[in-house]
Formats: C-alpha cells, sequence, structure tokens
C-alpha cells in the first residue's frame, strides 16, 4: 500500500507569525515533520501544503512537493483541518490516484520520527477493517 504525507502550514498563526520558521534547535519547526516523513520507509511523496513563499523556498531544498499552493479559502483561522485536507485532495486528484493512505503531519508536532510514522502505517496495514488512525499521547501530571 502506498501512503502519501502531507505537511499543512500556514504562513500567519494567530498568536505567533511564522510559526513553523521559528528556530527550534538549529532549525525551523517545519524541518522536522519534513524529515520525519522523508526518512519514513512507507512513505512514498511528502506534500508541504501553504501559502507561504518562504516556506515553500526553504522546503525545495528538500525536494518534496511543493506545488500545491494553499489558498486563502482553507488558510484562515477559522478554517478547519477538514476544510484543508479536503480541498488538498480534490486539488491533488488522490482519491483516483496510486496512494491509498494519507498521512497528515502537522509541522507542530517536532518530536514525532519517521519511526513513529512507520510504527502507524504498520498498524494500519496490519488493520484491514480500519480506514483511518488517529495518534495521540497520555499526558502525565495535568490537572483539569
Amino acid at each position: 500500500m502506498t501512503f502519501i504525507s502531507v505537511i499543512p502550514a500556514r504562513k500567519n498563526s494567530t498568536r505567533l507569525k511564522n510559526k513553523n520558521l521559528k528556530k527550534i534547535g538549529n532549525e525551523p519547526l517545519v524541518y522536522y515533520s519534513i524529515k520525519s516523513s522523508i526518512k519514513s520507509k512507507y512513505v512514498k511523496k511528502t506534500c508541504l501544503f501553504t501559502d507561504s513563499n518562504k516556506l515553500i523556498n526553504y522546503a525545495k531544498k528538500f525536494h518534496i512537493d511543493t506545488n500545491c499552493r494553499r489558498p486563502k479559502t482553507v488558510s484562515g483561522k477559522y478554517i478547519s483541518m477538514h476544510e484543508t485536507i479536503n480541498y488538498f485532495v480534490k486539488k491533488k486528484k488522490l482519491k483516483h490516484s496510486k496512494y491509498k493512505y494519507l498521512i497528515i503531519l502537522q509541522p507542530t508536532s517536532p518530536q514525532r520520527t519517521s519511526k513513529d510514522i512507520d510504527e502507524a502505517c504498520e498498524m494500519i496495514l496490519k488493520n484491514r477493517k480500519a480506514d483511518s488512525l488517529v495518534s495521540s499521547f497520555k499526558l502525565n501530571n495535568v490537572q483539569a
């Protein structure tokens, strides 16, 4: 089965302008999602879906797909991820493509690794009844 990943990265975060280009360690935040996707043994294509020229220019050095520009209609702060991904799927014509699974990699998760992606891919491949998979983690010592 073939997997494609999309990294939805808006230019203007509500609270932190150009958040996805802010440095974490020595690299911009978006770097970690790009790198983990590229290193995954299951992901055959990585796409950056953004409205930022700076992000596109940065991502080009990794030779990933930057050819689907995110329009204003799916870039606002009140736009749901569902609307954003729906637009991306239609624009890239993924329903009738060789890709069976779409992996959404939020750039705000720099701790996610290619190993995490591969383990998730293996989980979905093992369960023939499953049509989606969402990752999460338990927060320790959190008070409501």
